[in-house]
């Protein structure tokens, strides 16, 4: 009884799958402190992960291409404006840059610049759309029909209303996260009459 309870509490403990009377092959499973097989678990995660934005990065340049091919085809006034303001070519170069940076990075194991590389690209992405609608907010089947910036806007009161409440609003919150991090920083003292 004894011993099943000493596998029961080892296997909780120390992250064991398997632990039967038999330690055999398990045993070095069984006796990994948490603490490294956390990281061992996490390194090989990452490998898995890594593996995965390789294998899945041919179909996002794909659907890169095709979406830009396709947008091009059915609706190909939405790209008037890139025609008329030569500025927003540096668009298409930032999403595919990105996506280029992103390819090169991830194998390398430089993870913060394959994240920025990506979230380029999402905002590349956005801002990219953005700028070919402008002036247009929601298209419409018939031209008369689009909902634009100019048919949509509030009143000129309520958005000067609104900009000055925004801006009290977020010095308001940036004021209040600088006096919480100023308040907690540091380390945390553990002594008596702490958790």
């Amino acid at each position: 009884m004894a011993r099943a309870v000493f596998a029961a509490v080892e296997r909780n403990c120390c992250g064991a799958t398997v632990l039967g009377p038999n330690l055999g092959e398990n045993r070095d499973a069984a006796f990994t402190p948490p603490r490294n097989r956390f990281r061992h678990d996490r390194a090989r995660g990452r490998g898995r992960a890594r593996g995965i934005a390789l294998l899945c990065w041919p179909l996002q340049f794909f659907l890169t291409c095709s979406s830009l091919v396709a947008t091009y085809f059915i609706r190909s006034e939405v790209m008037d404006n890139y025609s008329k303001h030569k500025i927003g070519l540096l668009i298409p170069v930032l999403v595919f840059g990105s996506l280029a940076v992103m390819l090169l990075a991830n194998p390398k194991g430089k993870e913060k610049l394959a994240f920025i590389a990506s979230s380029l690209y999402i905002t590349g992405m956005l801002a990219g759309a953005a700028f070919a609608l402008y002036p247009v907010v929601l298209p419409g089947r018939d031209r008369q029909y689009s909902l634009t910036i100019y048919n949509t806007a509030a009143a000129s009161h309520g958005l000067s209303m609104g900009l000055a409440w925004w801006t009290f609003s977020a010095v308001l919150a940036v004021g209040y996260f600088v006096f919480v991090y100023r308040m907690f920083r540091g380390k945390v003292q553990v002594g008596e009459g702490h958790y």
